[in-house]
């Protein structure tokens, strides 16, 4: 397999993965401002251990006045098309773009389960798995970003 036909499945595996997390913080969302008997007990439902309602209602839980998951609903939902966008064009600037935000929710995840396990001592299952979904993501895009920079100088040295 040559190197631009992996690129292209990792781009498609960052689409797919960021459709999961987008899913998952609609239904984090939904969740939180919702007062839906079944929808408030999703999270309980998967982990009687899991304590959405104490993450979603912390200090922490909002940026600039809006709700976390909103954030992650806009910022997956860019970054699948983005990512959707090189698989099927080869866009040059998708493909930047693309790198760039698949690394940082990664960098937001390692902060926000810092937040859960050591200052609000609670943890959401979904903001978990979210987080994890993210660190997925900034690694394979640490791994674009290197062969992008190297494919970049070597095609600098050549000329």
């Amino acid at each position: 397999m040559n190197t631009k036909s992996r690129d292209k499945i990792l781009f498609m595996t960052i689409s797919v993965i960021s459709l999961l997390a987008m899913i998952l913080s609609v239904t984090i969302y939904l969740e939180k401002v919702t007062n839906n008997a079944t929808v408030n007990n999703i999270c309980s439902v998967l982990s009687s251990q899991s304590q959405c309602q104490t993450v979603q209602s912390s200090k922490y839980a909002r940026i600039f006045g809006i709700d976390n998951p909103v954030y992650g609903i806009i910022g997956f939902t860019a970054l699948m098309i983005l990512s959707w966008m090189y698989y099927r064009t080869g866009d040059v600037i998708a493909k930047r773009l693309a790198i760039i935000g698949s690394i940082i929710p990664g960098l937001f995840a390692i902060w926000f389960l810092y937040l859960q396990t050591f200052v609000i001592d609670a943890y959401c299952i979904f903001c978990v798995i979210v987080d994890t979904l993210s660190i997925i993501m900034m690694i394979l895009g640490i791994y674009l970003l290197v062969r992008y920079i190297k494919d970049i100088s070597t095609s600098n040295s050549q000329k």
